[in-house]
């Protein structure tokens, strides 16, 4: 079966090379499979989700000093929901994400020091830089159920937005999710974050497809059912081939013929698993996946958004 452990797999490794270190064969199979994720697009570590952005939050005033992380409100009226979400001071870039919240009264604490000029301005609040799944490795679509169109993911950035938007002061229908710098959790997780350009100034949800990056450890599932176990072992092999040991106990299985023939033994073994993967996945209906680059490129579109 294809769904063996990590334990199986490493375990496997050891009796062709019984004198690999075990901590050594655990990094060499986690290794190779994390290689082996980023090499193809795997079917099964397809994942789908939505997001639901939120009202725009802007009652009454803010107070901010230069040089300090606290925002004062005054009738704001906040809730503890605007906690990482992003403020805007008198309603422009840049923004600031709420890592904490007081209430009765509204006090935020910012990710950063503000840095503009003090004094009491108006605000907004919105969830501009959309969190993600820790597990995001790659983000595949983001479908807005509502006009019947993807969303563009590639080829435009922050920079580029910073150029034809540096104040975001665009709002409307967003057509572009671009990456955004990401955030870090309390515990130390990084969450990968999204921008939504233009915002959005209304409740709105979104469905998104993306490919997972899942971990290999002692605690976790069986790997890919559509990959031969066969892989990771041939693939730790190789570098185990590599490895020359130390002084007082040199590796025996230390090769360089050895090498090239786990590493050919891995090749052909990852290429048909993906051949499996690729079969499978051509079975799948998938509507619209080829429609790469959907949105509302109408007359009133190209007024609003001269480039």
């Amino acid at each position: 079966m294809a769904n063996d452990t990590f334990g199986q797999i490493w375990n496997r490794v050891i009796l062709y090379a019984p004198d690999l270190p075990p901590v050594l064969a655990q990094e060499f199979v986690k290794q190779t499979y994390s290689d082996v994720v980023r090499s193809h697009y795997w079917s099964e570590l397809r994942r789908d989700s939505e997001v639901l952005l939120p009202n725009l939050v802007s009652a009454g005033t803010i107070t901010v000093t230069h040089g300090s992380p606290t925002v004062t409100g005054s009738g704001t009226g906040w809730t503890s929901a605007i906690q990482y979400r992003q403020l805007a001071v008198n309603n422009i870039a840049p923004w600031y994400t709420i890592n904490s919240v007081t209430l009765a009264p509204d006090i935020a604490t910012l990710d950063r020091n503000y840095e503009g000029i003090s004094g009491s301005y108006p605000y907004i609040i919105g969830q501009f830089y959309v969190d993600f799944p820790t597990d995001l490795m790659v983000l595949e679509k983001v479908r807005d159920q509502m006009n019947g169109w993807y969303l563009v993911t590639h080829w435009y950035t922050q920079d580029y937005i910073d150029r034809v938007d540096s104040k975001r002061m665009s709002a409307g229908t967003p057509v572009i999710v671009v990456a955004a710098p990401s955030r870090t959790a309390t515990d130390g997780t990084v969450i990968p974050r999204y921008e939504f350009w233009p915002r959005v100034q209304a409740e709105k949800m979104y469905q998104y497809r993306y490919r997972s990056l899942p971990e290999l450890n002692s605690n976790s599932d069986r790997i890919m059912e559509v990959l031969n176990p066969q892989v990771l072992v041939f693939g730790a092999l190789a570098q185990a081939a590599m490895w020359p040991g130390v002084s007082s106990k040199p590796n025996p299985f230390f090769n360089q013929q050895t090498f090239e023939t786990y590493s050919k033994m891995y090749e052909e073994a990852l290429q048909q698993s993906v051949l499996v993967d690729e079969n499978r996945d051509q079975q799948m209906v998938k509507i619209g996946d080829d429609l790469q680059r959907r949105f509302p490129f109408d007359a009133k579109y190209l007024q609003d958004h001269i480039w």
